[in-house]
C-alpha cells in the first residue's frame, strides 16, 4: 500500500488573510501566501464520537480495502449529485457481524442519504447514521475471507466547501473534488482512514456531453449513454488512499505535450484543462510547457515515476492562490498561471516543483498516517529549493533557504511529526512552519550530515526505488538510512525529526601562530524537549588572500576546538554555507584562549577529495567543491571527452582547507565533460588522463542546454 498526501492550502475558499504587496520577495510570497491557512479556512478536527460510534468506527478497523469502483452522475448545471460506489476488501482474523462504511450523513452543509446496500450480491438492510452505514451481517463475514459492498447514494455538498465542490469563473460552471486530507466519506462510501490504501481504483462519471472529465488515473474510454449525456471511464492501478480520488468536471478548454524520458524511451503525456476565455490562455499554455522542464530534472536526480503512463494533467481554478496534486492531477488557481514565465516567476520556482515533485514524494512514497506527512509535503517543500539551485542562481536559491529558516525559527518549538493527538487537526497538519518548511530541513540537514550532493540524491533514488507503491513512517525511513550509509541516525532523528526547536550558537575564537583556538557554546531553543543538539557544524577561517573552510562535530553544550593553520586568520564565520538550522548570537575574538603554554594542535582531518559538483546535470553554472589537506599546488581543469582542456577553474597553491568554486559553463555546448584535481607533486603528460606523483581524481558533470 502507498500514499499521496499533498497539497498547499485553499486560500480560494475563503477572503485570503493578507493582500500580497507584488513588491514583496519571491520568497514572502512563498512562505506567508502560498500555504498560509486564513481566518475562515476550512480547519475542522476529528469529530468528538460517544462510545457506541467509537466501537462502531473501530470496526473499520476489520477488513483492508483492495479495490474502490466510483459511478457517479454529475451535472455542472447543480450541486447535487448521485451513483453508487463498490469496494473490494479483506476481511483481518475476526470476523464482521456488522459492516461498517464511512458516509457522512449531514455535516457542515453537505449532506449524504443512502439509498440501498448490497454485500456480495445480497441487499442489505442498514442504518445510516453519526457518518457510519452500520450493515448488519446475518452470519457474520468469516475472518480470512473477502466480500464485496456496493452502496447507492445521493447528495450535495453545496455549502460544505469540501467533498464535491462548484466552482465558476468566466462564466464557466466546472466540478471539482476536495477531500485530502480528512474528507473522503463527504464523497463517497469508503474506509476513511488515511493508513488503507486500495491497489487499484476505477472512476466513471456520466456527464452532459460539453464537459471534459479528467480524474485519478488513465482514461480508458468515453461513450454515450443514448440520454444526451457521455460516461468517461478511467483506471488507476496504482495503490491510493480514499482522500487521493479526484476528477474534474468541466467545459474546459484543453491543451496537449510531451516531456520526453530518456530512461524508458517514451515520452509522458502533459495536459492542460484550462478556462477557454481566459484572457491569460496563451500564458498558462507556456507554463505548462515550460513546466516539463522541472519532470524533466526531477526525474534525472530522483528516477522515472512508476505510473508515467498515467499522463500528468494541469487543472485550472478560480480559487485565490494554492493548489493542490492527486497521483498525476494537478489543480492550481488560476493566479499561479497569472507570470511571466520567460524568467521564471513565483508560478515557476513554488508551486509547479512543489506538485510536481509529489509524482515522487507522496505519490510514489508517502507516509502512512498524518503523523508523519512531512515526507509528502515537507520533502515536496524542499524540492522547491532543489529546483532553484538548478534554475535560479544560487543568489536567489539561498535567499529562498534563508527565508525558509527564518520562517521555521520564528517560534521556538514545534516538531516534524505529529503527535498522534493532533493527526486529524487539520491546522496542525497543513501547519506550514512545521509540516513543510521544518519538514523541508530534514532533507537539507541530512545532506549536510552526508557531506556529498552525489550520496544525497542516490540514497533519495534508492529511497524512492525500494519503498515505491508503499506508505512508510519516518522510522522506517530511519532505517533505510541507516542500513544504506552505515552510519547511525537515531540521534539526529531525535533531535531533528521528532524533537523541538533549534541551537543558537555563541562562538569564542583566538589565533596563534599555527593554529586556531575555537570555543563554541549551544543554546537550545527548547531545551525541556531537546537539550542540546550533536551536529556536524562548519567554520570559514577568513585571511588575506583566501578562506579555508572546515567541520568539527559539536557533541555537548559546550566543546573546544583546534584547527591547525598556516595562515594568519582575521575572522570566522559560523554555519557560511548555510547548512544548519540555527541562530549565531555572537562570534568574539578573546585572546585569552590562547595562553603562553598552550602549544597543543590538533592536526587537520582533511584529506584530498574532490566531490560531485552541484547541480548536476547544470545550466549554465555549477559549484565544484575540493579539499586540501596540507599546502599544494593544486590544480582543477575541465575537459571534454577527446581530452581537450576547455577551462582551468584553479590553478596555483592552496594551503589546507576545504574550498568551493563556481564553473560557468557559458559558451560550451551541452554533453558530458570531465573535471580534474591534481595536487601535491606536478602531473607528467596532460589532459584528463595524466599522470601524477601526488593525489589526482577526476569526476564527470553533464552540461543540459
Amino acid at each position: 500500500m502507498k500514499q499521496g498526501r499533498r497539497m498547499l492550502s485553499m486560500l480560494g475558499f475563503v477572503p485570503a488573510i493578507l493582500t500580497m504587496n507584488s513588491d514583496l520577495a519571491l520568497g514572502q510570497r512563498h512562505l506567508y501566501e502560498a500555504r498560509t491557512i486564513s481566518n475562515g479556512s476550512i480547519a475542522r478536527s476529528a469529530a468528538s464520537y460517544d462510545t457506541t460510534t467509537s466501537r462502531m468506527r473501530d470496526k473499520l478497523l476489520l477488513y483492508d480495502v483492495k479495490y474502490y469502483g466510483l459511478d457517479l452522475d454529475i451535472s455542472t448545471a447543480a450541486t447535487a449529485f448521485g451513483g453508487n460506489t463498490t469496494m473490494r476488501a479483506s476481511v483481518g482474523a475476526t470476523p464482521i457481524d456488522t459492516l461498517v462504511i464511512a458516509l457522512i450523513n449531514t455535516v457542515d452543509g453537505a449532506t449524504m442519504i443512502t439509498d440501498s446496500v448490497i454485500v456480495d450480491g445480497v441487499r442489505r438492510s442498514f442504518v445510516h447514521q453519526n457518518n457510519l452505514i452500520q450493515i448488519p451481517m446475518n452470519p457474520p463475514i468469516p475472518g480470512g475471507s473477502s466480500f464485496t459492498s456496493r452502496v447507492f447514494y445521493h447528495g450535495d455538498d453545496a455549502n460544505a466547501g469540501v467533498g464535491l465542490v462548484r466552482g465558476s469563473k468566466y462564466g464557466m460552471t466546472f466540478m471539482y473534488v476536495y477531500i485530502w486530507p480528512l474528507y473522503a466519506s463527504y464523497l463517497f462510501p469508503c474506509k476513511d482512514m488515511l493508513e488503507d490504501w486500495a491497489d487499484s481504483v476505477d472512476i466513471a462519471i456520466t456527464t452532459e456531453p460539453a464537459n471534459k472529465v479528467v480524474a485519478t488515473g488513465a482514461l480508458i474510454r468515453t461513450i454515450p449513454t443514448g440520454a444526451g449525456r457521455i460516461r468517461w471511464e478511467f483506471a488507476s492501478h496504482w495503490s491510493l488512499p480514499p482522500t487521493d480520488i479526484s476528477f474534474v468536471v468541466g467545459p474546459y478548454a484543453e491543451y496537449r505535450t510531451a516531456c520526453y524520458l530518456p530512461a524508458v524511451g517514451d515520452s509522458m503525456v502533459v495536459r492542460g484543462f484550462l478556462f477557454p476565455t481566459s484572457p491569460m490562455l496563451n500564458k498558462q499554455i507556456a507554463v505548462i510547457e515550460k513546466s516539463k522542464e522541472y519532470l524533466a530534472y526531477f526525474t534525472s536526480l530522483f528516477g522515472v515515476i512508476p505510473f508515467w503512463r498515467n499522463e500528468h494533467h494541469f487543472v485550472t481554478t478560480d480559487w485565490t492562490g494554492g493548489a493542490m496534486y492527486v497521483l498525476g492531477l494537478s489543480l492550481f488557481s488560476e493566479l499561479r498561471f497569472d507570470t511571466a514565465v520567460v524568467d521564471r516567476g513565483s508560478f515557476q520556482v513554488y508551486f509547479v516543483p512543489h506538485e510536481m515533485s509529489h509524482a515522487w514524494f507522496g505519490s510514489t512514497v508517502g507516509p502512512l498516517t498524518e503523523c508523519d506527512l512531512a515526507l509528502a509535503e515537507g520533502f515536496a517543500t524542499y524540492a522547491e529549493q532543489i529546483a532553484m539551485e538548478h534554475f535560479l542562481d544560487q543568489s536567489a536559491a539561498r535567499n529562498n533557504l534563508a527565508l525558509t529558516m527564518n520562517f521555521v525559527m520564528s517560534l521556538p518549538g514545534g516538531s516534524v511529526y505529529i503527535p498522534p493527538a493532533d493527526r486529524y487537526n487539520e491546522s496542525r497538519i497543513l501547519d506550514d512552519r512545521l509540516t513543510y518548511s521544518k519538514g523541508a530541513m530534514i532533507l537539507h540537514l541530512l545532506r549536510f550530515e552526508l557531506g556529498s550532493d552525489s550520496l544525497f540524491f542516490l540514497h533519495m533514488k534508492e529511497y524512492l526505488a525500494e519503498f515505491a507503491g508503499r506508505a512508510i513512517t519516518g522510522e522506517i525511513f530511519k532505517d533505510f538510512l541507516q542500513r544504506q550509509t552505515g552510519r547511525d541516525f537515531n540521534t539526529f532523528f531525535a533531535q531533528w525529526y521528532y524533537g523541538e526547536g533549534y541551537p543558537t550558537f555563541s562562538i569564542r575564537w583566538a589565533w596563534a601562530p599555527g593554529k586556531v583556538k575555537i570555543v563554541s557554546t549551544q543554546s537550545p531553543s527548547m531545551p525541556s524537549v531537546t537539550p542540546f543538539f550533536q551536529t556536524s557544524l562548519e567554520f570559514k577561517l577568513k585571511y588575506a588572500g583566501g578562506d579555508t573552510t572546515v567541520r568539527v562535530f559539536q557533541s555537548s553544550l559546550t566543546d573546544t576546538f583546534r584547527i591547525a593553520t598556516t595562515s594568519h586568520v582575521d575572522s570566522i564565520v559560523v554555519d557560511p554555507n548555510s547548512w544548519l538550522l540555527c541562530k549565531v548570537n555572537s562570534v568574539t575574538y578573546d585572546p585569552k584562549l590562547i595562553p603562553d603554554d598552550d602549544v597543543q594542535q590538533i592536526p587537520s582531518s582533511l584529506e584530498f577529495a574532490l566531490e560531485q559538483n552541484y547541480p548536476n546535470p547544470f545550466n549554465p553554472k555549477t559549484v565544484v567543491t575540493y579539499q586540501v589537506p596540507t599546502v599544494s599546488k593544486t590544480r582543477i581543469a575541465i575537459y571534454d571527452l577527446l581530452g581537450r582542456e576547455v577551462a582551468v577553474l584553479v590553478d596555483g597553491q592552496k594551503g589546507p582547507g576545504s574550498y568551493e568554486v563556481t564553473f560557468d559553463a557559458t559558451g560550451l555546448a551541452s554533453g558530458v565533460y570531465l573535471y580534474r584535481l591534481t595536487a601535491g607533486s606536478p602531473s607528467t603528460g596532460s589532459g584528463p588522463r595524466a599522470k601524477s606523483s601526488g593525489f589526482v581524481q577526476t569526476r564527470k558533470m553533464v552540461i543540459t542546454k
